[in-house]
């Protein structure tokens, strides 16, 4: 069930035309990057030496600015737009 929402959920972002307002900040991209990594928001607060909620803000700033409402959609969003995939395992 989960395996399927997150193909609903992928596809929906493919799905949508990205606007002027996806400009993410350099640290936004620094964020989703670990999102698509599967990391919590502790663990991303953890490697980036900052607060959980300074990350939780982050990725509410990213949701808004993409027009999306979860984590998996961030992450699709990653490998659409880079040229180099987010590590796993590390």
């Amino acid at each position: 069930m989960i395996w399927l929402l997150s193909c609903r959920a992928a596809a929906a972002v493919l799905a949508k035309p990205l606007t002027s307002r996806a400009r993410a900040s350099a640290r936004e991209e620094q964020v989703a990057s670990l999102v698509a990594q599967a990391l919590s928001n502790w663990q991303i607060a953890d490697r980036l030496v900052l607060s959980e909620r300074t990350v939780e803000t982050h990725v509410r700033s990213i949701l808004a600015k993409l027009n999306y409402s979860t984590r998996t959609e961030i992450a699709t969003w990653v490998l659409r737009t880079s040229s180099d995939p987010p590590r796993t395992g590390t």
